[in-house]
């Protein structure tokens, strides 16, 4: 009878491990297709880390606003990284110059390699008509990033 117990016990073990084997066979599989998978999205990764950065990167952002405005020769007259939020930083920047340049400034932000939306724009002239064109934007802006998981 304990002979009858130990077979049956034995059987029942190879039938746990086959049944084991067959579901760890499958995870490899799972694992070889991921790694396929990741191998095809890994080169944009970089992409996507400038669009949205681990982190606000405060410093960046503020040179990429002044080098956008130099670009298009804008005066920056007021600047503001506000506190930042939990995936986003406000930012307050005032600028002057022609309207035409102001526009190309717009255009630039769509351009920039970070994510940055446009809440508000006021443009407005400190005279109905002015001399030499030059007007003054308000700009409400965000900058996103991506908060660490």
């Amino acid at each position: 009878m304990p002979t009858f117990k130990t077979i049956a016990s034995l059987r029942r073990e190879i039938d746990d491990t086959k049944t084991v084997e067959a579901k760890l066979r499958q995870k490899i599989q799972a694992l070889d297709q991921a790694e396929i998978l990741f191998g095809q999205v890994s080169p944009g990764l970089n992409s996507l880390n400038l669009v949205l950065p681990p982190g606000p990167e405060f410093e960046r952002l503020a040179w990429q606003f002044y080098w956008l405005a130099g670009q298009n020769q804008l005066t920056i007259v007021n600047g503001t990284l506000n506190e930042f939020k939990a995936d986003f930083v406000p930012v307050d920047l005032t600028l002057t110059g022609s309207y035409p340049n102001i526009k190309k400034f717009v255009d630039g932000i769509n351009r920039l390699d970070r994510l940055i939306g446009i809440d508000e724009l006021t443009i407005s002239a400190k005279a109905v008509r002015s001399a030499d064109g030059t007007l003054s934007a308000n700009f409400k802006l965000k900058a996103f990033y991506l908060k660490s998981l």
